[in-house]
């Protein structure tokens, strides 16, 4: 799906949910339960198994316990099918196995023409692939489709009582900024939200002359007032855009909004082009 920054209308007739299947993921369900019937999506609820990364403790499983695990995963599936179409959403699921999960996200999102990804941004990379940066580094630019990452305090704080308001983050004046100015516009109108929008620079306290501890605590600091703003006015979701430009800016975004994920209590929608 190729977003075209001049265009105000958009489309989210296709939802791709990715789920681990956990806990992790039972925000990023309640949210595309929310999504789907607020815009009527269909919503392809995918488990990708990770063929390389082990399921369990054991180095090597026999064939019985492959099935087993197969299984299990399938029943799953079918419970999250059911907690969704139980309100009367258009579900489809899909369980694949290879590797790297993120690459098999990005060609099932292609195939399937999906209009929203959502998914949990997990924080232990040891556990799973789809960290916040590999998200951000990996399937963004590899699928430019928007990105609804469900992060850790977001997971645990829960899905408000609807799509009250939403939160606009202007963090450049590019081409993906009008866009995602314009898509936050639609999105709101048509979730019968409240919409705001904050400019957020991307100034950073300046290292030269203070060594490295101090320069981290700095920017933490700065980080922190990043967060307490933006949590201030309540959102329910907040929007932002990434350019694709390689460049320092492009790498302060990314890092900005990667840690923004991990650390509000909402998720954060991203578009790029």
């Amino acid at each position: 799906m190729t977003l075209d920054p001049h265009r105000k209308d958009f489309s989210l007739s296709r939802i791709l949910l990715a789920t681990d299947l956990t806990a992790n993921s039972d925000a990023a369900i309640d949210y595309a339960k929310v999504l789907a019937r607020t815009f009527h999506s269909l919503v392809l609820i995918v488990h990708i198994i990770d063929n390389v990364l082990p399921t369990e403790p054991a180095t090597t499983m026999s064939p019985p316990e492959i099935l087993r695990i197969r299984n299990t995963k399938r029943k799953n599936l079918l419970r999250v099918k059911t907690k969704l179409s139980g309100v009367g959403i258009q579900t489809r699921v899909i369980l694949y196995e290879g590797h790297p999960v993120s690459s098999i996200l990005v060609m099932l999102a292609r195939h399937r023409k999906a209009d929203l990804l959502v998914v949990t941004a997990n924080h232990d990379s040891t556990k799973a692939e789809l960290t916040a940066q590999a998200l951000l580094e990996d399937v963004l630019p590899a699928y430019q489709c928007p990105l609804f990452v469900v992060g850790v305090r977001a997971n645990e704080y829960g899905l408000p009582a609807g799509l009250a308001s939403v939160l606009y983050v202007e963090t450049g004046l590019d081409d993906v900024s009008v866009l995602a100015s314009s898509y936050s516009q639609a999105f709101a109108e048509k979730a019968g939200a409240v919409l705001y929008t904050l400019q957020l620079g991307l100034e950073w306290p300046l290292s030269e002359g203070v060594g490295e501890t101090e320069s981290t605590t700095n920017r933490e600091a700065a980080l922190q007032n990043v967060v307490d703003v933006i949590e201030a006015h309540n959102a329910d979701i907040l929007i932002c855009s990434l350019s694709q430009k390689k460049n320092l800016v492009q790498q302060e975004q990314l890092h900005l909004i990667k840690d923004l994920i991990m650390r509000i209590r909402f998720p954060v929608l991203i578009l790029s082009t």
